[in-house]
């Protein structure tokens, strides 16, 4: 068996494609988790797509783990209510070119935190005289978080006494409402409670 070689002669044909620039995207992003937005309005700037935006398909996708991805969006800008739990995820943004079937990216770390991690929390009556705790939440800003224990899952208790927090290992530590009527812990990262708490 011989073998042989051709003469590669270079008589390639090639030609421009529809290329993309993604701008206006950050390279991370921190929110807090049950009250901010991830608003991204991402500016693509094409070589020769005659503003057709049509030509183009989108997908915002998540990843959780190694294991699980989720679409966020399909749009070209995202407005994604953050409702994560405290950790950090990265966030892969594509634009496909349906004409000529090249796909574009641009990749976001994501900081998801807990809105009730630094800040000062009250805990008092509402007007009608149920218990209610608030919190002004320090992180990049401050933000006043209302209806803590209202929005939390819990029935009205009257008869407020305080929050309190317990130290000690991972196990123990929890933040209990205090009322009256009972005390209940709440999750740290939600602040939401059921009665089994």
């Amino acid at each position: 068996i011989l073998g042989a070689c051709s003469k590669d002669l270079g008589n390639y044909d090639y030609q421009e494609i529809n290329e993309l620039t993604i701008k206006d995207i950050n390279e991370e992003y921190t929110l807090r988790t049950g009250l901010d937005t991830l608003s991204i309005n991402p500016n693509i700037a094409a070589s020769m797509d005659g503003n057709d935006l049509t030509r183009y398909n989108y997908n915002w996708i998540l990843k959780i783990d190694n294991k699980v991805f989720d679409t966020l969006s399909r749009a070209k800008d995202i407005n994604y209510p953050v409702r994560l739990a405290p950790g950090e995820y990265a966030i892969f943004y594509r634009v496909l070119d349906k004409m000529t079937g090249v796909s574009w990216a641009s990749n976001v770390k994501l900081k998801v935190v807990s809105p009730y991690s630094r800040g000062l929390l009250i805990m008092g009556e509402d007007p009608e005289g149920y218990a209610e705790a608030e919190m002004l939440s320090m992180q990049s800003d401050t933000i006043h978080v209302r209806h803590m224990l209202s929005g939390s899952g819990l029935p009205r208790l009257r008869g407020p006494l305080g929050m309190v927090h317990t130290g000690g290992s991972s196990a123990y530590v929890r933040l209990w409402a205090m009322t009256r009527e009972g005390s209940y812990f709440l999750d740290r990262a939600s602040m939401t409670a059921t009665l089994d708490n």
